[in-house]
């Protein structure tokens, strides 16, 4: 067995429904690589493990859909993450949503059509949940293409989720069957563009007479050299909080709540703009380390070693 297949291992069950918790917590309810389109009917993925074996296969990633002017003057919607989500103390968004909805009725007579805007679903401020995992593209049983990201919603995670949970009940399995390196199962995510509703868009399975196919030790390690799930979407720049502002104070004028301006919202917006800088400074830290200690040379290991060894000699003489 490969140095990598060694390594690496499919996923825990027990920590991925930890993880759920943790997810579940956040949201209320629920190098680089490119990404994997989900075309119009069947699209066959083998997904890969996680960096860590004591973590999920996959990422959560919490956005808000937020109004924006871009540069040609036209309006649209963007993506910003969830600041906890990332791992700030508070998100913006979310404390604007609570604060504007207590305000609103207590200061405004047109209060409830408003708290209704700020809630639903697509006009409001809701966050959109979705999950990222490591896969290549399967044909007739063979892993073809490259090592990509693959995003999918919340139909897909809940399906993955209950063939693990049917898996474990039938099999008493430890480790999901998807992920480990030689007895992953393929899946296959069927897009039907034409389903009336959202929720009967996308299906996932484990396609009939499925074969486990196997991770080579030269994809493993093209994989070891990607970076973890766990750091993805890991970046908050000021500029991107100054750009969030500007998305908050234009929803806030379209709706016309009037909180954002309020001495209580402008004292939010100083502490998180204070939690962003104690993150990013955070993880320039934690990248700085991480440098540190894979630059650190072989040969200066060595040396230590050897010196250690000479003087444990020297001791015994």
């Amino acid at each position: 067995m490969g140095k990598f297949k060694e390594k690496y291992k499919g996923s825990k069950i027990k920590n991925i429904k930890k993880k759920r918790k943790a997810e579940q917590e956040i949201t209320g309810s629920g190098g680089s690589a490119g990404y994997h389109s989900i075309e119009q009917g069947s699209n066959h993925f083998r997904l890969f493990p996680p960096h860590n074996p004591e973590e999920s296969y996959d990422a959560m990633q919490v956005k808000w859909w937020m109004p924006r002017i871009k540069d040609n003057g036209d309006r649209g919607m963007y993506p910003f993450p969830h600041m906890k989500n990332i791992g700030m103390k508070s998100c913006l968004v979310n404390t604007y949503k609570k604060k504007a909805i207590d305000w609103l009725e207590e200061n405004d007579d047109d209060a409830d059509s408003k708290i209704e805007t700020i809630k639903h679903w697509k006009k409001g401020l809701s966050p959109a949940n979705s999950w990222t995992v490591y896969a290549k593209e399967v044909e007739d049983g063979k892993l073809i293409g490259d090592i990509k990201y693959l995003e999918f919603g919340k139909g897909v995670h809940d399906d993955m989720d209950s063939i693990m949970a049917t898996e474990e009940e039938n099999e008493s399995i430890t480790i999901d069957p998807f992920t480990d390196p030689e007895d992953g199962l393929p899946i296959n995510i069927k897009y039907n563009s034409k389903a009336k509703q959202a929720k009967d868009k996308y299906s996932t399975e484990i396609p009939r007479k499925a074969k486990p196919i196997e991770i080579t030790e030269e994809e493993l390690e093209e994989f070891d050299s990607m970076k973890p799930l766990t750091e993805l979407g890991k970046f908050f720049s000021m500029e991107t909080f100054d750009s969030l502002l500007e998305s908050l104070e234009l929803f806030d004028e379209d709706v016309d709540i009037g909180f954002f301006e309020t001495d209580e919202f402008v004292e939010e917006i100083e502490k998180h703009r204070k939690y962003v800088k104690e993150f990013n400074n955070s993880e320039k830290k934690k990248d700085s380390k991480k440098e540190k200690t894979e630059e650190t040379p072989k040969e200066e290991k060595k040396t230590k070693k050897d010196k250690k060894s000479k003087k444990d000699k020297k001791s015994k003489k």
